[in-house]
């Protein structure tokens, strides 16, 4: 287990225990910064960790989440919100570029586009926001391999259409040198992905059926790269 949780002035106090063993205790309060603490020595069978906050502190306790997992396979961290545009992640900062370093993927896949269609921002404005994320992702990783990945296309009606924040992402990953990850072309015009049944009824996310499809395609690029095969998804 890593517990990730943030350190800063004046915050308490929590435990951790494993299987109902002894309790350790762990204070947050400190310099402002994201930080771990990482349970080893475990046997690879069924766990329970009981997490408690001891110490409220005047700032409280921030814990940002666990990552539990074995020695080996994929692991996917979903970093997603809903609502999320790309000036919200570009705007929080170090915070951001310290949680990406503590969980270390070796992919970063930014996918946003569908908020700030609705919410009628620009796909230059997006740009923008995006370039900045970008700047971060590379700055906390590195080493890892970023893709830009628009989302499919929705019922439409809004100021622009999905396919000019797929035009201005395809320019900036080439600016930017970063893989690109044709949703919108993999899932085709709404119309064709709803009748296919890969479409919620909103008109605007894909349902479970559709969601498996765009995993697979991902996975297709990131084993064959921007050319990998689309038909069928």
């Amino acid at each position: 287990f890593t517990i990730h949780w943030y350190q800063q002035p004046g915050a308490g106090s929590y435990t951790w225990a494993v299987d109902g063993g002894a309790t350790t205790t762990v204070s947050t309060a400190g310099t402002a910064g994201i930080q771990t603490t990482v349970i080893s020595g475990l046997t690879y069978a069924p766990h329970t960790l009981t997490i408690t906050i001891t110490v409220a502190g005047t700032a409280g306790v921030m814990l940002t989440g666990v990552d539990c997992r074995t020695s080996s396979g994929v692991v996917i961290h979903r970093a997603g919100l809903a609502g999320t545009e790309a000036s919200n992640d570009a705007s929080i900062g170090t915070t951001w570029e310290q949680e990406l370093s503590a969980l270390a993927p070796n992919v970063a896949v930014i996918m946003l586009g569908t908020n700030e269609d609705i919410g009628g921002v620009s796909p230059a404005t997006q740009v923008a926001n995006l370039t900045a994320m970008i700047t971060q992702v590379k700055a906390a990783l590195p080493n890892a391999d970023v893709v830009l990945m628009p989302p499919s296309d929705n019922a439409g009606g809004y100021t622009y259409p999905m396919s000019a924040y797929v035009s201005a992402q395809q320019n900036l990953a080439m600016t930017q040198g970063v893989l690109f990850a044709d949703t919108f072309k993999a899932m085709g015009p709404y119309a064709n992905s709803a009748s296919r049944g890969l479409m919620n009824a909103d008109g605007i996310h894909p349902n479970a059926l559709g969601g498996e499809a765009i995993a697979d395609f991902l996975v297709n690029v990131l084993s064959y790269g921007e050319s990998a095969p689309t038909n069928g998804v």
